[in-house]
């Protein structure tokens, strides 16, 4: 499986960044492409500075760990009939919101995005 398939998309990413999820992950969004650590440690040692220029590239692990402060489901295309990754939120009393995407990645970004602009998890 081709790596950008396995990190969250350049415009979810940003969100994240926007949204002030810390920065930490080993790939990272250089333009539009996906750099792993030992790249970051090659630009580093050049004189143009890279944190100023990347944004995390999650893996569905790393988004992982950011959605295990709530619980959360996640059905896979295997296992529905349709080809998108769906993630779930239930909140007290049964209330459930749930979103899609195309990669696993993104639809665990989305639900991360959407409990942080509710103030439904703090990072």
């Amino acid at each position: 499986m081709e790596l950008s398939k396995q990190v969250v998309s350049l415009g979810l990413a940003r969100k994240l960044k926007e949204l002030g999820v810390k920065q930490e992950s080993y790939f990272k969004w250089v333009g539009d492409q996906i750099w792993d650590e030992t790249q970051q440690s090659d630009y580093e040692s050049s004189s143009t500075p890279l944190r100023d220029t990347w944004i995390s590239a999650f893996t569905v692990a790393e988004l992982g760990e950011l959605l295990k402060v709530v619980r959360f489901g996640i059905d896979l295309p295997e296992w529905s009939q349709t080809n998108t990754y769906w993630v779930g939120y239930v909140y007290a009393g049964g209330i459930t919101t749930s979103l899609i995407g195309d990669i696993e990645a993104d639809a665990r970004a989305k639900m991360l995005i959407y409990l942080v602009e509710n103030k439904l998890v703090t990072l």
